[in-house]
């Protein structure tokens, strides 16, 4: 049988504390989650991506982390430069300034994924949890890939990813109460 998944705090978790705090960091440690999310933006551009996965692979270490990134590229060149890193093609990118005929297509990229992922070279997926349902998780499974489902927050779907076997990490704003739900 199949363990259950690991759970992630999102941005720390708000449990306790307001999101991306030192606090919700803090509390996301001693909730017994086994990751802690946390954003980085500035690695699109200007070259920031080898540095930063540098740092990360210095404080953390190669398997300490998992790298995600809505940019092919990114994730590219961190498979490039550290194939032992962990990778995963987050899916799920919000409207925000996308035209209709670009937000099709990326949304059907991000429904059949396997072409970017395998350009990409990415080793998992980071999909949010509508696309999961709808297919991302079965095509995951299919080829192996490590997998992530954000953001969950609701106890319905908490319980029903954390009792999928193709789900390897849960990212909620609620880790102490998935951890609660996973028993």
């Amino acid at each position: 049988m199949p363990s259950p998944p690991a759970v992630s705090a999102h941005r720390g978790g708000t449990e306790r504390a307001g999101a991306a705090t030192w606090q919700a960091y803090e509390d996301a440690l001693l909730s017994g989650a086994e990751y802690v999310e946390f954003d980085i933006r500035r690695t699109v551009a200007a070259g920031y991506v080898v540095p930063v996965v540098e740092r990360a692979v210095a404080l953390l270490g190669e398997d300490g982390f998992v790298a995600t990134t809505l940019e092919d590229r990114s994730v590219a060149a961190i498979s490039r430069v550290f194939p032992r890193v962990r990778t995963a093609l987050s899916l799920g990118r919000h409207r925000g300034g996308v035209g209709p005929a670009r937000l099709a297509r990326i949304r059907l990229s991000e429904l059949l994924p396997m072409r970017r992922i395998r350009a990409c070279g990415a080793t998992g997926v980071a999909v949010h949890q509508r696309l999961a349902r709808a297919t991302v998780l079965r095509e995951a499974s299919r080829n192996g890939l490590f997998t992530m489902v954000w953001t969950v927050n609701e106890d319905r779907q908490m319980r029903a990813f954390l009792a999928d076997p193709r789900v390897d990490v849960l990212i909620t704003d609620r880790p102490r109460r998935a951890l609660a739900l996973r028993g």
